[in-house]
């Protein structure tokens, strides 16, 4: 199979997960995280293997706590929770430490209920949930399995016979920072550009050599008090630690293991939990169609919207667990579907029943992502760098790699941050639930003015003329090369009246007449849309 499912629906998954590089940049405070990427690439390999889907979500929320032969893996795979929003305070008031550290929880627990059992838990943080039976006493008992749960900065994987190695290198590195800061004191910018280069190749090499990653570690197992209206400097009755009432069998056990992660992990991904294995099958059959089985993705409750196909989501969620939780599985069964192959022709009788095509008698178009519109023109114009993994990048507009590796940044730092913004890129600062396609009069102009559209449609001109000798030639190989299809007779004649007897002739100050007409094609709807 190829690597690139992997990176497609890995991409989709982090979306889930509010993936980011930082953390959100505020006034006062603003980190980092380096080794963020570790986790985008522990997403990667796992959907390429196929790791089924009950120990993806177990490994995700207690990887480090699990006794596997594979247990780097596993920490690293704790980033659902480690590469979450980490709410600062406002100066040490008392009342900004408790706001502060009620904000961080909710943003695990919301993150773990919307993405796993798209449940809106946080609902009942301040009060009982108005429409779904959740109490808020239920809410602290998850508050307190991550209250119980620290976060550590740098775990460092350090084999036993590397130790000494590990250890000459923590001295250079500080050895060349001592001399940076010597040299940037006594105003020498020359060698301080130089030690700097050296310390950051040194810095390179270890990280590399003794992988960081950004995880977690239980660090107590009491229980947690309610929060009265959600003020943690008001605390109420004590909240066991424990599953919600609501899918757990009666009377529900304790959690007493650590801070009882590894329980509910397991209890999420417990075959007889009604939720788990309809909300990922759910997901699967979104970014298939467009719109999932049940319209909202993150909230399966009384106010989200009711299946279209109860009987069927119900089958995939039975077929995921007989397959022992085999996502491709779930795949294969829907590309090889007769509703999947229907096509996406529109008939006026069917329009005036079911204009928005809840039954399915069509299939949808759908507008490719950024991450597929980017990465497709990267393909076609044979400047796609297909190396998978590694340290994430700023330079969506110059970088030819996956956009998956771009940098996510939580507010808008860099043009890339403003390329994925412009075209719906969810925000990373919460569990996004699927993206909104807008229409705007911008995302056209960058197909027209961007320099990457441009250099990509140069690409793209010099790959599909080298061998034809006539227009018809190189207009059948371009459309066949972006639209699967053979060029019909009328788009032939519209492209020799353009391109006349001299293609290669300069159009504009930019490009010439093929080159224009390869990046109209890659601003083309039918290039843009899916089927």
């Amino acid at each position: 199979a190829s690597p690139a499912y992997g990176e497609r629906w890995g991409r989709h998954w982090l979306d889930v997960a509010r993936y980011a590089d930082d953390q959100l940049r505020t006034e006062f405070y603003y980190r980092p995280l380096p080794h963020a990427w570790r986790y985008r690439d522990w997403v990667v390999s796992a959907l390429n293997a196929d790791l089924p889907y009950d120990q993806f979500v177990i490994q995700q929320i207690a990887g480090d706590l699990l006794p596997h032969p594979e247990r780097r893996e596993c920490v690293i795979a704790v980033g659902l929770l480690s590469l979450g929003m980490m709410y600062q305070d406002d100066g040490g008031t008392p009342d900004g430490i408790a706001i502060a550290r009620a904000e961080t929880l909710d943003d695990r627990i919301d993150t773990v209920t919307r993405g796993l059992l798209a449940l809106t838990v946080s609902c009942a943080r301040c009060h009982d949930h108005k429409f779904d039976p959740i109490p808020t006493v239920d809410y602290y008992s998850l508050a307190g399995i991550f209250n119980n749960t620290g976060y550590v900065d740098e775990l460092v994987f350090v084999a036993p016979d590397e130790k000494d190695d590990y250890e000459k290198a923590k001295s250079k590195i500080a050895e060349l920072a001592k001399q940076l800061a010597e040299a940037k004191k006594s105003n020498l910018p020359d060698l301080a550009a130089r030690v700097a280069a050296q310390l950051a190749a040194v810095q390179r090499d270890t990280s590399f050599r003794f992988p960081r990653v950004h995880s977690v570690q239980d660090t107590g197992n009491t229980d947690m008090r309610i929060a009265l209206r959600g003020d943690l400097r008001k605390p109420g009755p004590l909240a066991p630690r424990r599953f919600l009432r609501v899918l757990a069998a009666q009377p529900r056990p304790l959690f007493t293991i650590g801070s009882g992660r590894l329980e509910l992990a397991r209890s999420i991904t417990n075959p007889t939990n009604p939720l788990t294995a309809r909300v990922i099958v759910n997901r699967i059959w979104q970014h298939h169609f467009g719109r999932g089985l049940v319209g909202t993705a993150n909230n399966f409750g009384r106010m989200g919207d009711k299946p279209t196909h109860p009987q069927l989501l119900d089958w995939l969620a039975h077929r995921l667990i007989d397959s022992d939780w085999s996502l491709k599985q779930i795949h294969r069964d829907i590309l090889l579907s007769a509703t999947y192959r229907l096509s996406s022709e529109s008939r006026v009788s069917h329009t005036r029943i079911d204009p928005d095509n809840r039954l399915l008698w069509r299939m949808p178009r759908l507008r490719l992502d950024i991450e597929a519109w980017r990465d497709s023109m990267l393909s076609v114009s044979g400047s796609l760098d297909s190396q998978i993994g590694g340290p994430a990048s700023d330079g969506l507009l110059t970088a030819s790699r996956r956009t998956i590796y771009a940098a996510v940044h939580r507010d808008v730092q860099t043009p890339s941050d403003k390329l994925l913004r412009l075209f719906d890129f969810p925000n990373p600062r919460s569990s996004s639930g699927g993206r909104t396609a807008t229409t705007i009069p911008q995302q056209q102009l960058f197909a027209l003015n961007s320099p990457f559209v441009i250099s990509r449609a140069r690409q793209l001109a010099a790959r599909v003329a080298t061998g034809t000798s006539s227009v018809d030639q190189r207009v059948t190989r371009a459309v066949q090369l972006l639209l699967a299809r053979q060029a019909n007779s009328q788009e032939l004649a519209v492209a020799r009246d353009f391109l006349g007897d001299a293609p290669d002739n300069s159009y504009n100050e930019k490009l010439t007449r093929w080159e224009q007409y390869c990046q109209a094609l890659l601003g083309s709807n039918e290039f843009l849309f899916r089927p």
